[in-house]
């Protein structure tokens, strides 16, 4: 069978492997068409037509299967708004959003001040056991996670400028989805971002977090707003 193959022509090989296709999941043919084959009603050559089209239909698929695909599903708040954000920052963030609406780009902000129970849970993230995490999560009110979700570190700080509203997550938006892999969009948010004088977790190296724009300086911000932070956390 194998020299036979070797030695046809592209066209022959083709035929022949949608031939043994059929022949390989004959079993999964529904019976009407079985019996029609059976009685001579179809023969060889109508069921190799049928079988190219589902061949080729095969391959047409994997071709054009995306190649990036998100690692899991994300939950965007649309209406969150910026009102828990530090007065002084929210001037930045509204600047951030108008100004990339002047180049054209839709931005959706879905994080803003965030508790220090859930900046625990997130820290437990990727770095405890499954368990753990999923006691800290529901300790700060969140949904448990999986193994999967596990492995990955989502931030690289036990206190964070979310926690006293000096930080923003944000995602480009095209057509009403957010555009997490168009490196484009992204780029052009966080160059807009830096100009307007904030940080960008886009420059960070572990790990990098394009999401996320903060206040310069954010712990002397903190401190002077919040006298508590004089003690060390």
């Amino acid at each position: 069978m194998t020299k036979f193959v070797s030695k046809c022509a592209f066209g022959e090989r083709v035929e022949y492997m949608c031939y043994a296709l059929v022949k390989t999941y004959i079993n999964k043919i529904p019976p009407i068409f079985l019996s029609k084959v059976k009685n001579g009603k179809i023969n060889r050559i109508q069921i190799l037509s049928i079988s190219k089209f589902f061949f080729f239909f095969i391959f047409a698929y994997f071709l054009f299967l995306p190649t990036r695909t998100e690692p899991y599903l994300w939950r965007i708040i649309l209406e969150i708004g910026l009102s828990d954000l530090n007065y002084q920052f929210r001037e930045y963030v509204e600047k951030f959003i108008t100004e990339c609406s002047k180049e054209g780009i839709s931005v959706w902000v879905y994080d803003t001040l965030r508790p220090k129970s859930v900046q625990k849970a997130l820290y437990a993230q990727g770095r405890e056991p499954l368990e753990v995490v999923n006691s800290i999560r529901e300790s700060a009110g969140l949904k448990p996670i999986d193994e999967r979700k596990n492995r990955y570190i989502v931030t690289r700080l036990r206190v964070s400028a979310h926690n006293y509203g000096l930080a923003a997550d944000f995602v480009p938006v095209v057509d009403g989805k957010p555009q997490w892999y168009n490196d484009e969009l992204w780029l052009r948010c966080g160059c807009i971002a830096l100009n307007i004088g904030m940080e960008w977790g886009g420059l960070w190296k572990k790990p990098v977090d394009r999401p996320h724009i903060q206040m310069k300086n954010w712990r002397k911000v903190a401190t002077f707003n919040h006298l508590e932070r004089l003690v060390i956390e």
